[in-house]
């Protein structure tokens, strides 16, 4: 899990675009490190209305990798690599 550096080129017409990915134990743990991080914090409650998360547990962790988006269809549909 790692975050994307061309994720502006994979989804077109965006206006405003955030991602957060990580690992842990839970989703409660996760979103607690999440919210404890400044860059992290600022993507969740930052001017995004729609949201996609993907999640798989592998070895007993969590993965998650959450995309934020203003538009609802800012064109075409991201394909994690």
């Amino acid at each position: 899990m790692f975050h994307d550096p061309a994720l502006e080129q994979k989804v077109t017409r965006w206006k405003t675009l955030g991602e957060n990915s990580g690992a842990g134990q839970s989703c409660m743990s996760l979103m607690r490190s999440f919210l404890n991080s400044g860059p992290h914090r600022h993507q969740i409650l930052g001017p995004f209305r729609f949201q996609g998360i993907g999640a798989v547990r592998r070895d007993g962790r969590l993965h998650v990798q959450h995309i934020f988006e203003a538009r609802r269809d800012p064109g075409n549909i991201y394909d994690y690599p």
